[in-house]
């Protein structure tokens, strides 16, 4: 899903403002992140390595980190969608829509 949205913002977005704000930048680690989760739980080290409790705690707070900056750049984006289409009025319906399937995921 991240991968599908990195692609559909990358294309829909004109070049010139790729990267040029912070819901932008948020995104791009936000896709980092979530590759890097991935990474980690196909790496995964056997039960008994020496290294497993090191990993499960890294795991998990890269995990927790990934779930947060995904609410942050939802909010980001809900905030520039309330810049730039306020004549739709909008109010918070992305951010508790956001929110609602950050809770639904979890």
């Amino acid at each position: 899903l991240s991968v599908a949205g990195f692609t559909l913002a990358f294309f829909m977005v004109d070049e010139s403002r790729h990267l040029a704000s912070a819901h932008s930048i948020m995104g791009v680690a936000l896709l980092a992140a979530s590759l890097l989760q991935g990474a980690g739980g196909a790496l995964r080290p056997a039960k008994s390595a020496r290294i497993r409790p090191l990993w499960r705690i890294a795991h998990r707070l890269i995990g927790a980190s990934t779930c947060l900056l995904g609410l942050a750049t939802c909010i980001t984006g809900g905030q520039w969608l309330d810049v730039h289409l306020s004549g739709w009025n909008l109010g918070d319906a992305p951010v508790a829509l956001a929110a609602a399937i950050m809770i639904a995921v979890l």
